[in-house]
């Protein structure tokens, strides 16, 4: 194991160790504590032309083909770069006929109930293999179960790191630097609470803000394989 992932890994070990017996979760102690070992050991180097990049989807099989334009235009924008792409279990099917991506891994669903501790330590077990990346890039694009998403873009060392930010209205009282789930983000991506826009739209915004270009294919996949354009075309059939 590189000695960099080691050095990352112990000290999430010891982070939650010292924080074992707290009922609550403070971002601001796991910044402060875990950001000087990313640093030291090399994690925030800035994301070159082929990055590593890990890709965090956390809602239904729907969502994630409204989130399909959004994997697409990462993939055009780094056509050399290997690709994770994390997701619940039950998505696990769809994303493994995606095109995009080198590999797929099942992001773990949080318990009901449970204290912080249990997750996290059940992200342990599965870091391992994702430092190993030194993934320079990392996007979660869903709004749902973000927070836990940040997480995992911050845990597994990614350089930077894409997510939206909170909703910007009158009366707002968040700001950057102020210790909250959006500081695991090196890029908040900006919205607007006034506005109704479908989500593959959101996730399209999200790639325009990172690359800084214009997507000109706005267009949604539901990818397939043979077994499925069998069964499509069997129902077709039996329609006539």
């Amino acid at each position: 194991m590189d000695i960099s992932v080691e050095k990352v890994l112990a000290a999430e070990r010891e982070f939650l160790d010292r924080h074992k017996s707290e009922p609550d979760f403070h971002i601001e102690t796991m910044i402060d504590e875990l950001e000087p070992v990313f640093r030291e050991t090399g994690w925030r180097q800035p994301v070159g032309e082929s990055p590593a990049i890990l890709l965090i989807h956390s809602e239904a099989n729907g969502d994630l083909v409204m989130s399909s334009g959004l994997i697409r235009e990462i993939r055009k924008n780094y056509p050399r770069s290997f690709i994770t792409l994390m997701v619940p279990d039950y998505c696990m099917e769809l994303a493994g006929k995606c095109p995009y991506v080198d590999e797929v891994r099942i992001r773990p669903e949080p318990k009901e109930h449970v204290p912080w501790q249990e997750y996290v330590a059940d992200m342990l077990k599965l870091l391992p293999e994702l430092l190993e990346h030194h993934y320079s890039l990392g996007v979660a694009w869903n709004e749902g179960m973000g927070a836990v998403d940040k997480l995992w873009l911050y845990m597994a060392g990614t350089s930077q790191r894409v997510g939206f930010g909170p909703y910007f209205f009158e009366g707002a009282d968040w700001k950057p630097g102020a210790k909250s789930w959006y500081d695991m983000l090196t890029l908040a991506v900006p919205r607007d609470s006034k506005e109704a826009v479908q989500d593959s739209e959101k996730a399209l915004r999200m790639v325009e803000t990172l690359t800084g270009k214009a997507v000109t294919d706005r267009t949604v996949e539901a990818w397939t394989d043979e077994d499925d354009e069998r069964a499509a075309v069997a129902v077709l059939r039996n329609l006539r």
